[in-house]
């Protein structure tokens, strides 16, 4: 089309039509101007599509325990200090962070991982992340564009840091007011002269006080030049970026919230993205002969500095708070997946009493087909014995990833859920560490000592109480463990393969069993009460082909 308009002007000027060839010309010009905006909007609306589709098919990969393929897992969050997150998978490889996360800006993964590690789990706090929650979970077609519209973005997953300073610089070009005025009114007083030149025709006099004019417009330009570029060369990085915050701020101001955190976080963001007129601006500095010929007549560069800064001054200094509640709602819509997935999940009660009830609890990262649900009542500790394999590591990690669900406000994998506000401790796999000399044993022992000297109200988790030292010593310290986490009021479920522990008084004994058909060993996963009476270790060696002497 360009080419097409290019040869019509040539063959009109040789020809001698003028008028007509321009005429022509403006035609082909504006034709392509539509055409182009038309395929960018068909572009567009395929990237619309097949993001569409990939959100669906990650969707469907999470009912079919594909989810674990999922590239971001977040494991740059695995920390080995927390009180309970490496225990629990909430990040890494297989874990809560890889199955629900859906967000695609830096804030967004922030955010949500803040909200697994939440310290306010008071009970108002937890309510209000529900309330959140439920409302955002309801708005499918909000989830939906708000994850599209990241989801169509090369650059907003990055660290937006260096676009956060800039936009906080207090540097300005034009420090006084009166100046950038004086400077703006270059381009008005040109318009002006050119437009009296032409109503009262052309005057030597007024077309030289013109060209003076246009002469110190250019001296201005050329003297400036060096830092307006440096200026809008690193705005120009943050463009493209800008305009997809632009688009998921606009997305969230037009969506109606009546969940109190939601409104409070909403209220964060700009009535209105100004800086989308900016980055249409910078556009046109791209081609080179326009940005010259509009620098000369009406001082672009100046301008766009100007706004910049008129900008800045009128809030966008605010840039990091912006991003801040455009990855609330990025984190809670990836949140939201739950319910929306799991229809029948309960959205659990906070108690006021110490204590923990559930029916039909299960562990939300396994498939629905392959859970095995319980129920669970707790008031004090329980010991949970059984042989391997048997279901006492899964379960406990039932009821911690569970608890995390709750304080972030999500549902939880249960048919009912009530547990009271108290942090949550456990000692799992705790690791060695050759460079430091601590040992498997030792490094539980200090992981131990911690949950003890926790003085919160507290749920703690010991997978396979001191199971690297010998029988004595792992009887007399679990019983010495459990004496000094019961002086207070504290929930717990310690896990064993000694008997003798289990027979601590004062506890509740549970235990998982198994039982054999042949030679094949069978488990049902469900907990009974009282202490386990089987042990399968004998069997397991025969069944991989370990001759029994």
């Amino acid at each position: 089309m360009v080419l097409l308009a290019q040869g019509v002007l040539i063959y009109g000027h040789f020809m001698g039509h003028g008028v007509l060839t321009w005429l022509a010309f403006s035609i082909f010009l504006i034709a392509f101007l539509v055409l182009t905006h038309i395929h960018s909007r068909h572009m567009r609306q395929e990237k619309i599509y097949k993001c569409k589709e990939r959100l669906g098919l990650k969707n469907a990969d999470r009912k079919m325990g594909e989810w674990v393929k999922f590239e971001d897992n977040g494991s740059e969050y695995v920390c080995g200090d927390h009180p309970h997150s490496r225990d629990l998978d909430l990040f890494g490889e297989a874990s809560l962070f890889q199955h629900i996360n859906d967000t695609n800006t830096y804030h967004g993964k922030e955010i949500l991982k803040l909200l697994f590690l939440t310290h306010k789990r008071d009970k108002e706090a937890v309510l209000r992340r529900q309330r959140a929650i439920k409302e955002i979970a309801k708005n499918h077609n909000f989830c939906e564009n708000i994850k599209v519209i990241g989801g169509m973005s090369k650059n907003i997953s990055h660290d937006p840091a260096e676009m956060i300073r800039f936009f906080e610089n207090g540097k300005t070009l034009f420090p006084s007011i009166f100046a950038g005025v004086v400077v703006r009114m270059f381009p008005i007083i040109i318009a002006l002269l050119v437009t009296v030149n032409l109503i009262i025709g052309l005057n030597q006099a007024l077309l030289i006080f013109t060209g003076i004019v246009v002469i110190a417009q250019v001296m201005i330009f050329v003297s400036i030049s060096n830092k307006t570029e440096a200026v809008l060369k690193e705005l120009g990085k943050f463009g493209s970026s800008l305009d997809d915050f632009g688009d998921m701020a606009g997305l969230i101001r037009q969506t109606e919230f009546s969940a109190d955190l939601n409104r409070s976080w909403q209220a964060k963001l700009p009535q209105k993205w100004n800086l989308r007129r900016m980055t249409w601006a910078l556009n046109a500095r791209n081609i080179t002969l326009l940005d010259l010929l509009l620098n000369i007549l009406f001082l672009w560069d100046v301008h766009l500095v100007y706004a910049l800064e008129n900008t800045r001054r009128k809030g966008a200094a605010d840039m990091r708070t912006w991003l801040e509640a455009i990855g609330y709602f990025e984190a809670m819509a990836s949140v939201a997946v739950l319910p929306q997935l799991n229809p029948d999940w309960a959205y659990p009660e906070i108690s006021d009493n110490m204590s923990i009830k559930a029916t039909n609890i299960g562990h939300p990262l396994i498939e629905e087909h392959d859970r095995v649900t319980n129920n669970l009542e707790l008031d004090g500790i329980a010991i949970i014995s059984g042989s391997n394999m048997s279901g006492k590591t899964t379960f406990l990690r039932t009821v911690g990833i569970n608890m995390v669900l709750m304080y972030m406000g999500a549902p939880v994998c249960a048919t009912s859920f009530t547990a009271p506000s108290a942090s949550i401790w456990t000692c799992m796999k705790p690791p060695d560490n050759l460079k430091q000399s601590i040992s498997t044993f030792y490094a539980e022992l200090l992981r131990i000592k911690n949950i003890i000297e926790n003085d919160e109200p507290m749920l703690f988790l010991i997978d396979e109480i001191f199971a690297g030292t010998n029988s004595e010593d792992r009887i007399e310290g679990a019983k010495q463990v459990l004496l000094n986490l019961s002086k207070r009021q504290n929930l717990g479920i310690v896990t064993t393969h000694d008997l003798e522990v289990c027979k601590a008084g004062g506890f509740a004994n549970h235990h998982f069993s198994e039982h054999y058909v042949g030679n094949e060993i069978h488990f049902d996963f469900k907990i009974k009460d009282g202490i386990s009476t089987t042990r399968n270790a004998r069997h397991l060696m025969k069944m991989i082909g370990i001759d029994i002497k």
